[in-house]
């Protein structure tokens, strides 16, 4: 699975809240959910944040270290 840079950037963050994804990578609201978005669409069937993040992890494209969770 192809993911963009920036997508890599969200995808350790992507169960965190929108505005505080926003904050950490200085992105606009519309530009954080249009990342989520694209990865979820990477992710299918589900498009639960955490499922993502689980799938990302068994796929290797993520590790355990790497996922922000606070």
């Amino acid at each position: 699975m192809e993911l963009t840079k920036r997508e890599r950037e969200v995808l350790p963050l992507i169960c965190l809240p929108l505005k505080t994804i926003q904050e950490r990578l200085n992105l606009s609201e519309g530009t954080v959910k249009n990342h989520i978005m694209n990865i979820s669409y990477k992710f299918p069937p589900t498009h639960n944040r955490f499922c993502i993040l689980i799938e990302a992890l068994k796929e290797g494209l993520i590790t355990l270290d790497e996922i922000v969770t606070e």
